[in-house]
């Protein structure tokens, strides 16, 4: 498994060339949300394209326009073409907000991929969570679009059993509570991914021509430069041209690590280079969870007239909102001493006797 993040307008970083101190292999950052761009898009995809990281731009869906008018503001976000070094395209698909069935959801959902697709030529990755695509008022666990890649979003120790069609996901989202080298602000929190392969798939599933000389990496040049002056020669400069000194350099670290010394280029030496498998990074698959045993997130629905929701687990704990009503349909994120946090249109804790999983 390969380590990843995912980034949108919350997360900033002071200094992007400090992620190649890490061992992340990929990057995915928000472009776009219904019809909207992302404000801070422009400025993470500037400052990861000169980074070790493979990156790739995914999109929020609502229901509020059209998925095709969607898919277009997601192009003109993205641009008309993907770079030597983006991943496929995403689709995000969580939104509770709106109620539609699952006929209309399905329409969306295949209007926005029919459309990207058309224009970068590459099938899209769907992001979702089986707590959502089994819900029944949602997708109620279709597999119309199995034959599309799965980044699935699973806060626990293991990826959920098989749903939707597909036997396993290609990434996994496995925390919303990490941190980075160079990531600012209070309280700062990133989301935490793995790639479910080695760097050879990674590398793979990039759709644009992609080079076999370090000296044809375009921008990613100044990320060799930066980790060949950490490892090799202190005096080189991290200026994007590749010149004597680097390629001196390169020649050198390959010798060290029992590579034919020249200029080609595969993802194996990029991975060594990088320590995108560093010491404690996790190289096999978690098993998967027993069916029926709940992997949070999780959808569920209120059983009781009313029930509060408070700060924290607990009767103690102050509460922040009226009462759900009875059907309401909640997001179970997890379960502390007979409480389960749940999320509406806001977060909060209620009694767990008082909620149903739909399984």
């Amino acid at each position: 498994m390969l380590n990843g993040i995912d980034v949108s307008s919350y997360q900033k970083f002071s200094n992007y060339e400090l992620l190649n101190d890490t061992n992340t292999a990929f990057m995915f950052i928000k472009a776009s949300e219904s019809i909207r761009q992302d404000p801070m898009f422009r400025i993470h995809n500037e400052g990861i394209a000169k980074t070790k990281l493979l990156k790739g731009a995914y999109h929020f869906l609502r229901f509020s326009h059209t998925g095709e008018e969607q898919a277009n503001a997601f192009i003109n976000s993205v641009g008309p073409t993907l770079g030597d070094y983006d991943l496929p395209p995403v689709l995000d698909i969580e939104d509770i907000s709106e109620n539609i069935d699952v006929n209309a959801t399905e329409t969306f959902i295949k209007a926005w991929l029919d459309t990207v697709k058309a224009k970068y030529k590459v099938d899209p990755i769907i992001y979702t969570g089986a707590w959502y695509w089994k819900d029944k008022t949602r997708l109620n666990n279709s597999s119309s679009f199995a034959i599309y890649p799965l980044w699935v979003s699973a806060y626990a120790s293991s990826y959920p059993p098989p749903f939707g069609g597909w036997s396993t996901p290609t990434f996994w989202q496995y925390s919303e509570k990490g941190t980075i080298a160079g990531l600012v602000g209070t309280n700062a929190a990133i989301d935490l991914n793995y790639f479910l392969g080695d760097i050879n798939a990674l590398w793979k599933m990039l759709p644009a021509s992609k080079t076999n000389k370090y000296s044809e990496l375009g921008p990613k040049i100044s990320a060799v430069q930066y980790q060949l002056r950490k490892k090799v020669d202190t005096a080189i400069q991290v200026d994007g041209k590749w010149g004597d000194k680097s390629k001196a350099a390169l020649e050198k670290w390959q010798v060290a690590k029992s590579f034919s010394p020249s200029d080609s280029f595969d993802p194996v030496q990029w991975q060594s280079l990088f320590d995108l498998l560093a010491p404690g990074a996790p190289t096999q698959l978690t098993a998967p969870a027993k069916i029926g045993q709940p992997v949070f997130p999780e959808p569920g629905v209120i059983t009781t007239d009313k029930l509060n929701i408070r700060n924290g687990a607990g009767i103690n704990s102050p509460m922040i909102a009226s009462p759900l009503p009875k059907g309401k349909s909640v997001t179970i994120l997890e379960e502390s001493n007979g409480w389960y946090r749940v999320k509406t249109q806001i977060e909060g804790w209620v009694n767990k006797d008082f909620v149903q999983i739909q399984n």
